[in-house]
């Protein structure tokens, strides 16, 4: 896979910026480059923030990240998200004792609830079953990890109304074929870059910790600049 980003000038005021002055790829920029050769999918990176968790006491604060196929997570007990699943989670091992389960297989199958806010301020609450407790890892210490559909669905929802921020993204994550040599793949890179996207490597941007990565994932990380 790669991170994909666009590259944004200072002076062209049309283009939508994030945080850090990141142009933000649009519904537009999915679809030109899913048409680029060598594209398989491409995945935009959803945007979330959680109030709180809850399984059936106390309410605590966490942090939420969108589950992308391939992630090798190291789990503890239980599996990772399905793909094709809009109500699944899973959730680090440090959260088993605060959320009221005696161990990580008790966890496995039962409710968690997430609430967060709508564009009005609203508070949305969503049961979730809990697919799997993640191990002590890179990827698995301090996110609860939600299926790619919900990410969509909570961006969705807190940016209802707000014409600059719907239906736009900071990043996309784009896959290609996992026995593509590694020239084609710099090519690939430099086709985008020549469209004004910035990519990168999943294993480019984690370095020594490219083990986390499964063996099957293979894709670009597409940022804005």
């Amino acid at each position: 896979c790669v991170a994909l980003a666009k590259e944004k000038g200072f002076d062209d005021p049309e283009i939508k910026a994030g945080m850090f002055n990141v142009a933000l790829l649009t519904a537009q920029d999915i679809a030109k480059i899913q048409a680029i050769k060598d594209v398989k999918k491409i995945i935009p990176s959803y945007t979330m923030q959680i109030e709180y968790i809850y399984h059936t006491g106390d309410k605590y604060t966490a942090m939420a990240s969108q589950y992308i196929d391939g992630f090798n997570l190291d789990m503890a007990s239980g599996r990772v998200i399905d793909s094709n699943s809009a109500d699944e989670v899973t959730i680090p091992v440090r959260y088993i004792s605060p959320l009221g389960f005696s161990n990580s297989e008790d966890a496995v199958g039962k409710k968690l609830i997430i609430g967060y806010k709508n564009s009005t301020g609203s508070i949305v609450e969503k049961p979730l079953t809990i697919a799997g407790v993640q191990q002590e890892s890179v990827l698995g210490n301090s996110s609860i990890y939600l299926p790619s559909s919900l990410a969509q669905q909570i961006q969705s929802d807190q940016t209802a109304g707000m014409a600059n921020l719907t239906d736009v993204y900071q990043a996309a994550i784009v896959e290609f074929d996992i026995d593509l040599p590694t020239e084609q793949v710099n090519n690939l890179k430099q086709l985008l870059l020549a469209n004004n996207y910035t990519a990168q490597t999943i294993q480019d941007q984690i370095g020594t910790f490219s083990q986390i990565i499964n063996g099957i994932l293979a894709g670009l990380n597409v940022f804005g600049i």
